[in-house]
């Protein structure tokens, strides 16, 4: 899987190591959404597969073609992104492009 410079620059700069992306992408809960999938470690992740607790809030965002565009720690960005549609998706993409 190809990671972007930017991705390069966030993970660094957020201090997230390459084995949590790792493990994030091997045992974490994708979702699907407006052509991107946000792949998170839950804290039912880290129970079911006995991970360690700092890794919980992971998430990594991935495009389509399955190339990492960035990563973060946020315990809570899972259910944001779940209440994310299609529509807002396409307003917010507008209004980045337009500014």
């Amino acid at each position: 899987m190809s990671i972007t410079k930017h991705a390069k620059q966030r993970i660094s700069k957020r201090r997230i190591s390459k084995e949590a992306i790792e493990i994030c992408l091997k045992y974490g809960k994708k979702l699907h959404r407006t052509g991107l999938i946000l792949i998170s470690l839950t804290k039912k992740v880290i129970n079911k597969y006995n991970l360690e607790p700092d890794l919980e809030g992971i998430n990594v965002l991935i495009s389509v073609d399955n190339v990492i565009i960035t990563a973060y720690k946020n315990k809570n960005k899972i259910s944001q992104f779940k209440k994310l549609t299609k529509f807002k998706a396409k307003n917010q993409k507008l209004r980045l492009c337009s500014a």
